[in-house]
């Protein structure tokens, strides 16, 4: 597996690791979702429970109340408070995920069950004037104790399952949470590696290229869509006199001293090569004559410009040149040799006719052969 991804290259390494996080954020998402809606579940029931308990006890404290005074309305929130625990009940059972859960809650919906049925019969004028009543009452009473303590006992049963429940969400939340959170690290971890790796190489081979421009014969200069130079390397600073100079080409020319080699005139801004190679120009061994306080000998240049495209677009444009001083001068000598040359070899040849003109006027004993030659000549 490590040999495969050694041999990825760095694009599909990136790829393969944003989709493994990607995935992870998913999953992570989806599990946090998931066990937090069971926690809140889980803390729903909790609230039913406890509410389940202090109804239990308030019925308590109402038959507590109607055993001493005998009102109406002990009576009336006593009725009230079983119906309101048997729709809790309900509540309950539907959000039930356990059989023991289930049990306790058919158990304690028997035992609310005997409550309801037994409420009335305490609760009847014949108990209150029959000459058993004190006995019934006892019984009944005591009925009711022990059903509530079992609904009181399965009630805390049931908190205790819940509490169970939440506690354990909470663990597996929290070791979801770490995991992905190493998981994430790992990727972080991976990708910083990779992208030191990148760094690296991108390095290496800017100084392999920096090396490289820089041990070139010829100048190399860039520069970007807006006309601003940004790169200039050893040699152009030789040829030139001048490092990179900061504006506009109609400013830096000015510095550089650039002009036209035929008619030693400034030349214009737009026919610069590096101008015309951002105009979308390739342009071939043009010469330019440069002098600036740097170099006020001058110096001849043959510059090669052309466009530097991506996507389509030209993004700037680079320009190579030759310091062409010397050719120029050997050229300019080799022409001055040629005039004097010719000069030179055309006065003895006039010298010569002259003669020849001279002797054919005055032929004397000149013979006719003579005469052809000196025709000739």
């Amino acid at each position: 597996m490590f040999h495969v991804l050694h041999c990825m290259n760095i694009q599909t390494k990136i790829t393969l690791v944003f989709l493994t996080a990607l995935l992870a954020a998913l999953l992570s998402g989806g599990f946090i979702y998931f066990t937090t809606a069971a926690t809140q579940e889980n803390v729903a029931t909790q609230k039913i429970i406890s509410e389940i308990r202090t109804l239990i006890f308030t019925r308590a404290n109402l038959l507590d109340q109607y055993v001493l005074y005998r009102t109406a309305r002990s009576q009336e929130q006593w009725f009230l408070t079983n119906r309101h625990i048997e729709q809790l009940l309900t509540t309950l059972e539907e959000g039930t995920h356990t059989s023991e859960e289930s049990v306790l809650i058919e158990r304690m919906r028997a035992f609310n069950t005997v409550i309801a049925a037994t409420s009335p019969k305490l609760f009847s004028d014949s108990v209150q004037v029959s000459p058993k009543s004190r006995e019934l009452e006892t019984n009944l009473l005591t009925q009711l104790l022990i059903s509530r303590a079992q609904m009181g006992d399965q009630a805390s049963q049931l908190a205790t399952i819940s509490d169970d429940h939440v506690e354990g969400l909470q663990r597996q939340l929290a070791t979801g949470v770490g995991l992905v959170t190493a998981l994430l690290f790992l990727i972080v971890l991976i990708n910083l590696t990779w992208i030191r790796r990148i760094i690296k190489r991108l390095d290496e081979q800017s100084a392999k290229d920096e090396a490289i421009l820089s041990n070139l014969g010829e100048g190399v200069a860039v520069a970007v869509k807006t006309g601003q130079l940004t790169y200039f390397n050893v040699a152009a600073v030789d040829i030139t006199g001048i490092g990179i100079v900061s504006g506009t080409p109609s400013e830096w020319k000015d510095e550089y001293g650039t002009f036209d080699v035929k008619t030693m005139e400034s030349i214009a801004t737009e026919n610069l090569p590096l101008v015309r190679a951002l105009h979308g120009e390739r342009v071939l061994n043009a010469p330019l004559f440069i002098r600036n306080p740097k170099i006020p000998q001058g110096k001849f240049v043959s510059i090669t410009a052309t466009p530097i495209r991506q996507a389509g677009a030209i993004v700037g444009s680079v320009a190579i040149f030759r310091d062409m001083t010397k050719e120029h001068a050997v050229d300019r000598a080799k022409t001055e040799f040629v005039s004097i040359a010719s000069h030179q070899l055309r006065t003895p040849a006039t010298s010569i006719r002259w003669f020849a003109e001279m002797l054919l006027k005055n032929p004397g004993k000149l013979t006719k052969k003579k005469k052809k030659y000196i025709s000739e000549i």
